[in-house]
């Protein structure tokens, strides 16, 4: 099977992860992005004790159930791990970059899966905004009948006293 490069790695979270050589590492587990870009991948190592390390996404590549590291399976073991249950901080992008002689990236980084939540939670406000406009429109648009309504009573009123007046000044 050939290798492809991925746009939203993200869609491979649970796939295994395999190392130049073909040996497995362990399992995509997150998905580290700057901006629109992923940058770091989380990958669960180990059988008994799990641990976590970070691996550069930049060389990754996907087959179609796998995600494939640009490094050896001992590398990305020997790699640190990111903060428990939150995105790599600078420290730990700095100790990330040193591990793998990169040039450390500027700025904060996201996971996919705080994303997500994250893109979740603004759809619904949004979601509710719009359901409160149209409440505050429905409300409104009722307001303006019943203003309406009372004006067309009042002129009925107003019609049927001056009827009335007119009936008692003509017997």
């Amino acid at each position: 099977m050939t290798d492809v490069i991925v746009e939203r790695l993200e869609d491979w979270l649970g796939q295994d992860v395999f190392d130049l050589e073909g040996e497995k590492i362990g399992k995509l587990e997150e998905v580290f992005l700057a901006g629109e870009d992923a940058v770091l991948v989380e990958v669960r190592t180990g059988g008994l004790r799990k641990r976590s390390h970070l691996v550069p996404v930049r060389g990754m590549t996907v087959g179609r159930a796998y995600a494939r590291a640009d490094h050896p399976s001992r590398k990305v073991t020997e790699a640190p791990g990111p903060p428990k249950d939150a995105a790599p901080d600078d420290a730990t992008l700095r100790a990330v970059a040193d591990h793998y002689g990169l040039a450390p990236g500027q700025g904060s980084v996201e996971g996919s899966k705080a994303r997500a939540a994250r893109l979740e939670a603004a759809a619904a406000a949004e979601a509710r905004a719009r359901q409160l406009e149209q409440e505050v429109s429905n409300q409104d648009r009722a307001a303006t009948e019943a203003a309406e309504a009372r004006r067309r009573a009042s002129e009925e009123a107003e019609r049927a006293r001056l009827d009335a007046e007119r009936n008692r000044g003509a017997g």
